[in-house]
């Protein structure tokens, strides 16, 4: 896992709790979570910039380290950012 990377940040910072219980807290669904977090970059999403505090919140993480993998993430995807998954 490359901490350097967001999806496997979120990863490190949500620790022993579940995906489920991350998505409680931020009110999105479980499978929201699943594509921020996942190893498959076909799959994966970004959680949207405005929200970015309430993730950085409910990971335990820290906000700026968060909003800079954001940004390179952002960056990296081709646009693909403006596709992202916040459902519920």
């Amino acid at each position: 896992m490359d901490p350097a990377d967001l999806h496997s940040y979120l990863t490190a910072c949500r620790g022993d709790r579940t995906q489920t219980e991350v998505a409680t807290a931020l009110g999105v669904s479980q499978a929201t979570i699943s594509s921020w977090e996942s190893d498959d970059a076909a799959k994966r999403v970004l959680p949207r910039a405005k929200r970015l505090a309430a993730v950085a919140d409910a990971y335990g993480a820290d906000l700026s380290k968060l909003r800079d993998l954001w940004h390179r993430a952002a960056e990296a995807d081709g646009g693909r950012s403006e596709q992202v998954a916040d459902v519920a």
